[in-house]
């Protein structure tokens, strides 16, 4: 026959009492933890500005990132002469402590120094040009168009392209072109119908002084395209007929339509 248990009353049930609060620990570890997140974005902050100085002395070279990155992994072993340089308790640091400084350190290392290293800081970068002649041979009657997409970090404008060309004459002068919403746009008329080759430069200087130079040359010929067929006169579907075109007129493939 089972027992009956018995019933606990409202006393004995609450027996539970909350640990004693030690406002004076908290406190303290709450100062510290605060020294250490500080400490640790100045440090990061300071070798930021370091490391910028040597990514500017570092141009132009390929370990340039590497080199920089290096730089600011081995100054964070500091944090730790810093914590007790300042006597900073780190008893009860732990990993966790450890790792959060580490990280407030890296961290405001890479943001700082990334937008130290872009403009409009710095610029390293020279304008990129994409350039195109249409055709790079053209007969006599035809017009030749240069035209160029310009991109920058911090932008380019009209007064720092610098275009120059040279006709089958050998006169040198610089000719009137567009340049809106980055496309550079020059048209070569030719109206003495000259025959030969035409060279040409176009500089471009963005507004902190890096500089892009591309030359080009397109021809004048008589020989751009020849038709060969079996008779001029009455063509018909089935007649033979052979169109040669120079391969100067593009280094892009075309189609002819005749």
């Amino acid at each position: 026959m089972a027992k009956k248990r018995k019933e606990k009353t409202d006393e004995e049930e609450i027996d539970f009492k909350l640990p004693k609060f030690d406002e004076e620990k908290f406190l303290k570890k709450e100062r510290r933890n605060i020294k250490t997140l500080f400490i640790s974005s100045l440090l990061g902050f300071i070798i930021a500005l370091i490391s910028f100085s040597f990514w500017t002395l570092l141009s132009g070279s390929e370990l340039r990132w590497e080199l920089v990155l290096l730089l600011g992994v081995f100054n964070a072993s500091w944090l730790k002469y810093l914590f007790t340089r300042l006597n900073i308790d780190l008893t009860d640091f732990g990993r966790k402590g450890w790792f959060g400084s580490y990280a407030i350190y890296f961290f405001t290392w890479l943001v700082v120094l990334i937008i130290l290293v872009n403009p409009p800081f710095y610029d390293d970068e020279a304008p990129h040009v994409e350039m195109a002649i249409l055709p790079g041979m053209q007969e006599i009657g035809g017009t030749v168009v240069i035209a160029a997409h310009i991109i920058d970090n911090v932008g380019v404008e009209k007064s720092g392209i610098e275009f120059t060309l040279t006709d089958p004459n050998g006169t040198t002068y610089t000719p009137e072109f567009t340049f809106v919403d980055s496309i550079f746009r020059y048209i070569y008329e030719n109206s003495d119908n000259l025959l030969g080759e035409c060279a040409f430069t176009l500089k471009v200087t963005d507004v902190n002084g890096q500089i892009t130079e591309t030359n080009g040359v397109f021809e004048y010929s008589n020989d751009a395209l020849s038709i060969t067929s079996s008779r001029f006169d009455d063509i018909r579907s089935g007649d033979a007929i052979v169109i040669k075109t120079d391969e100067k007129i593009s280094n892009e493939n075309f189609r002819v339509y005749y």
